[in-house]
């Protein structure tokens, strides 16, 4: 989903989306989310789920809330556009959605002094038909200044996790926050801080479910990289919050990397984590080479701090019981198995060579890291043929 800027809803900004199939391949034409077109649709998100897909949006013109289309599998239209917030008057902004896999979803934004103060964060929860299960709630127990730029990440078990920008919370400028909820909406806990690096900002948070009870919650923080704007994450859990220390994603640190709220974080089906961010800003030449680029980390769910290919990157479940932390034989052995079985290969799902599978390739890759040595496969077809994995 996207917006665009020129005039293609016959106004000025629309919302417009395409689908795709699992190869990648378009399925139909682009199509237009919003039917209100007079001034600015804007900051669209999406959420799929048991074969339905809900788009949101914020309208930044005359109607000042957020809105939102439900979609069924075939991309058809379910009911009109309607009004996620009711609290008015008020302006409801940042809209971002999350779905589970029944179809109900959960919208979460932010509200002006709906808390009493300024930007406050609230949330609603909707059936499978787009209908309101129940009246708008408030996310945030702290509400001096602002509380804002919300996401929010569902677990297949109905319960849901929201994170958001909080200024002033955690003693310096903007800090992330986090609160965990159950499946009919009633908090979890108390809200608790999720950046353990204070000094300047720590803004535009974005999570996703990994398994269990884990998320992953990344986030921009500004000077910490040692330069300008980095890209930061770390692991939370809904039965003891941050797990382990926050890490730092980008490694290019020349210039701003993730400013502007332009970082975001999925869970594949393959069981990997992809962190994407925009690189550089404004004219200057960047990572790419060119101006601002776009760039992307790849990590495994089981070792989220390990890159996937990197030698850290082992798979959680290796039998040796000292846990070395290294790839070794026996990991790719574990993956060559997976991979001749045609499986999933849910012992190790590190792809090695970024095929976006895993084969007897990536394990005997990693048969190299473990060894030290270059690894040649006969090709069965060509005898005569080697191909060195090094």
């Amino acid at each position: 989903m996207w917006e665009n800027y020129y005039d293609q809803d016959g106004s000025d900004e629309g919302i417009f989306g395409q689908r795709f199939d699992d190869s990648n391949s378009k399925v139909g034409n682009e199509f237009q989310a919003n039917t209100y077109t007079p001034s600015h649709q804007r900051r669209p998100d999406v959420a799929a789920g048991n074969g339905a897909f809900v788009v949101v949006w914020m309208d930044t013109g005359y109607r000042d809330n957020a809105f939102a289309q439900l979609y069924d599998n075939d991309g058809v239209r379910v009911g009109s556009e309607f009004k996620v917030a009711s609290f008015d008057p008020g302006m409801a902004y940042y809209p971002k959605v999350a779905m589970h896999p029944d179809g109900h979803f959960v919208v979460v934004w932010a509200s002006l002094t709906q808390d009493g103060s300024d930007d406050g964060v609230f949330a609603r929860r909707f059936s499978v038909q787009g209908e309101a299960n129940a009246p708008e709630f408030q996310v945030n127990t702290y509400t001096l200044a602002n509380q804002q730029h919300a996401d929010v990440a569902c677990h297949e078990d109905g319960t849901f996790f929201v994170v958001w920008e909080s200024f002033g919370q955690d003693g310096s400028d903007d800090g992330i926050f986090g609160q965990y909820f159950s499946a009919v909406g009633g908090p979890v806990g108390p809200e608790f801080q999720i950046n353990a690096y204070t000094p300047h900002n720590q803004f535009r948070p974005h999570v996703t479910w990994l398994d269990s009870d884990r998320y992953l919650v990344v986030w921009s923080s500004d000077g910490q990289d040692g330069d300008d704007v980095g890209v930061y994450g770390r692991l939370v859990a809904s039965s003891s919050g941050p797990v382990g220390e926050e890490f730092q994603v980008n490694t290019y640190t020349t210039g701003p990397q993730g400013t502007n709220g332009t970082t975001a974080v999925a869970r594949t089906e393959r069981g990997r984590v992809v962190v994407v961010w925009e690189s550089g800003a404004g004219f200057e030449i960047g990572q790419d080479g060119n101006g601002p680029g776009v760039f992307a980390k790849k990590y495994c769910v089981e070792n989220v701090a390990a890159t996937c290919g990197d030698a850290t990157c082992r798979n959680s479940i290796d039998p040796d019981p000292a846990g070395p932390d290294a790839v070794t034989a026996t990991d790719a052995l574990l993956a060559l198995d997976g991979a001749v079985a045609l499986d999933d290969c849910a012992l190790c799902r590190c792809d090695v060579n970024d095929s976006n599978d895993v084969t007897a390739t990536d394990a005997l890759l990693m048969l190299h890291k473990s060894v030290g040595q270059p690894v040649s496969l006969v090709c069965p077809p060509c005898s005569a043929t080697t191909a060195a994995f090094r």
